[in-house]
């Protein structure tokens, strides 16, 4: 059973080559001997026996013979932590390469992020070969870990998170005690991490991208991002709008709008979905309730429930269990285990229910670490937080203004550290880029609307329009319409219209 904490906001971005690219980047100009680095390639750490174990169980046979036919390799990437000090203290970054066996047919290196912020692109790879095979036909296909996440150097703290934090979002009181432990476990991030922890904003993971570009021969980059993932790639073609050969970004973030607009989109298509997923609930034996009746159980759910996730408990209280459900809904592949999980909340004496629940908190830290320096907003207050909010419950009122950006703008309230400029210029591009936008209407995630938006910004860009219920459509496996317009983007920078539109299949 696949355990989450939430269905990520994330999955996937690539990164390829073309022509040969002489434009230096600023970054380079000022430290020629720095760009002079290369990417050390090397076999990858053999896995555990139980590592081991674990992969055969969720592998079919047709995956074990994909992966098996296929050459990986590992590589580090030393990058310095402050671009604006590049002679300064460098970390390695973490990557692994999956090598086509098409080599005469290769266009180049497909790079690819799978959002979060947080998510591994090492630890995903192999992944993404089995849900889009194809992909490999023409390019090497690199993940990595954006820095401070997992391999590369990860954001490691001493105090550490539990279920209860969004409980604090009740009253001002509890919000000020929030920002307590928030500040206090910040600061156990810097003692663990030291300055990397003001280095990890977008800004500088896209100079690390350009950086491995440069590395990788110089090649137009071809990538491939999904849900936080878009946010990179939008990035990138700001500051590098010349250095891209095409982009495949899927599950658009826009950070452009107000953030009160912002809010509001979120909650519409998080209730939208579930007026979809009660349309299944009401038709299935495990469930049976109506969109009115689900609504009656998020009003009525008590204060702390008891959650068995593989054999364990966890404590887990009502307000991580909206924010819970309301990022879960978003995947179709999650409504068989909400809608046992929704039958187990109406019953009011049930004090344990089940759900793929993760007792690690830890990756939420650096979830927080990247997204708050990215959108800092160390100055909201309680009231400015209460208007969010209302928002919100005008909306979706059962919900109680629990959806994970809104609990994180909260969060990114106390975030004490190095201020950077918002990325919501860089996502006004009005530029011209080989982009295609993936998104469906029923991403309770990334709003449509957001993917529309970035569309009319960037001209020349394509939209796919897919009707899926999952946040991050263009791998899902057996979506044949989707995967055939990407791979075929992908390949040559070319679709037939500016907006296309999929079915699930």
């Amino acid at each position: 059973m696949l355990k989450f904490i939430f269905p990520s906001i994330a999955i996937f971005f690539l990164l390829s080559c073309g022509k040969k690219n002489n434009s230096k980047p600023i970054e380079q100009i000022k430290n020629e001997s720095f760009w002079s680095k290369s990417i050390v390639w090397t076999k990858c750490p053999r896995v555990n026996k139980e590592q081991k174990k674990q992969k055969e169980l969720s592998n079919t046979e047709s995956d074990i013979n994909l992966i098996s036919s296929i050459q990986f390799e590992c590589g580090t990437f030393p990058v310095p932590i402050d671009w604006n000090n590049p002679n300064g203290e460098t970390i390695n970054l973490a990557l692994k390469k999956a090598i086509s066996p098409n080599q005469s047919a290769k266009i180049g290196y497909l790079i690819f992020n799978p959002g979060g912020p947080g998510g591994s692109g090492v630890a995903i790879l192999e992944s993404v070969l089995k849900l889009n095979p194809k992909l490999i036909q023409n390019f090497d296909i690199i993940g990595f870990d954006p820095r401070g996440i997992h391999a590369s150097a990860g954001i490691k703290c001493k105090d550490s998170l539990d279920s209860n934090l969004f409980s604090f979002f009740d009253s001002e009181q509890n919000f000020s005690r929030m920002q307590t432990k928030i500040r206090n476990l910040r600061e156990s991030c810097f003692e663990h991490s030291g300055k990397l922890i003001d280095f990890v904003n977008t800004e500088n993971v896209v100079k690390d991208l350009e950086a491995m570009r440069v590395a990788l021969g110089n090649q137009k980059l071809n990538y491939l991002g999904i849900s936080y993932g878009t946010s990179i790639g939008a990035t990138y073609a700001y500051h590098y709008p010349n250095n891209t050969r095409v982009m495949v970004l899927d599950g658009v973030l826009d950070l452009s709008k107000p953030f009160l607009e912002t809010v509001k989109a979120e909650t519409i298509a998080v209730k939208n979905t579930f007026q979809h997923f009660a349309e299944f609930c009401f038709n299935s034996a495990k469930c049976g309730f109506n969109f009115k009746q689900i609504s009656s159980i998020f009003q009525n759910l008590k204060d702390e429930y008891e959650v068995r996730s593989d054999s364990k408990i966890i404590k887990v209280s009502k307000a991580f269990l909206q924010t819970y459900l309301s990022n879960a809904v978003t995947n179709a592949e999650n409504w068989e285990l909400m809608a046992n999980a929704f039958r187990q909340l109406e019953n009011p004496v049930q004090k344990e229910i089940e759900l793929p629940i993760s007792r690690d908190f830890s990756g939420f830290i650096q979830t927080f670490a990247v997204h708050c320096l990215d959108y800092p907003v160390n100055n909201l207050t309680w009231n400015e937080y209460v208007k969010l909010k209302e928002a919100s419950k005008k909306i979706f009122p059962e919900l109680n203004g629990h959806i994970i950006t809104l609990n994180i703008h909260g969060i990114c309230s106390a975030w004490n550290g190095k201020r950077h400029d918002p990325l919501i210029a860089n996502h006004s591009l009005n530029i011209s880029q080989p982009i295609l936008f993936v998104s469906s209407p029923f991403d309770a995630i990334t709003p449509h609307s957001s993917a529309i938006l970035k569309h009319q910004q960037i001209k020349g860009s394509k939209l796919l329009e897919a009707l899926v219920f999952k946040h991050g459509v263009s791998l899902l496996p057996n979506a044949t319409c989707v995967q055939d317009n990407v791979n075929q983007f992908l390949t040559t920078v070319s679709l037939p219209t500016d907006y296309l539109f999929c079915t699930g299949k």
